[in-house]
């Protein structure tokens, strides 16, 4: 398997816009997903077209597409982005028949010095539900320190959920990769 990740261009836009469209109920929900607030898909494509416009210090968000021999699977992205201080990291495999395979920590291992080098990060954190092992293992694996689990609306479209919550400074970022 070659991985390989890109930043963001014009012509992944609609590989992310179908991720979302296509996903069913389930599996929105899975992602803790309030199907109330599925209109923030409206206007996806714009918000990812003014992301390529903007100079990474501007940028609120920074996305990374995932391609396996040239096929695109997945994105990796910050958002909450302060520009040389913080962002918080997500992860989407786009299709289940490339999940429990280990594309998920090979994706988080090539995209975090791509997060730190471009966005000139200090502390990169990732909160995902606290009941899905998988990603908290990932982290733990790959070097993030466990900060705490709390009750929070992680995502301005997600339901409120346990999550943990996960951070990987600088230091630690220079002294594992």
């Amino acid at each position: 398997m070659n991985l390989t990740i890109q930043e963001l261009q014009k012509d992944h836009i609609p590989y992310i816009l179908g991720y979302w469209q296509n996903a069913s109920q389930e599996e929105l929900l899975a992602m803790g997903i309030d199907l109330n607030h599925l209109s923030v898909l409206d206007n996806l494509g714009q918000r990812l077209e003014k992301q390529l416009e903007l100079a990474n210090e501007k940028k609120g968000a920074f996305v990374l597409v995932a391609f396996i021999d040239e096929q695109p699977v997945g994105h990796c992205y910050v958002n909450n982005l302060t520009y040389g201080k913080d962002a918080f990291m997500h992860l989407h495999i786009w299709k289940s028949i490339n999940l429990k395979k280990g594309l998920g920590s090979q994706m988080v291992k090539q995209s975090i010095p791509h997060f730190f080098e471009k966005l000139k990060l200090q502390t990169l954190f990732c909160e995902p539900a606290a009941l899905n092992p998988a990603p908290n293992k990932t982290l733990e694996k790959i070097g993030f320190k466990y900060i705490k689990s709390h009750t929070t609306i992680p995502a301005g479209w997600t339901f409120e959920m346990e999550v943990n919550l996960w951070e990987l400074t600088l230091e630690d970022f220079e002294n594992k990769f």
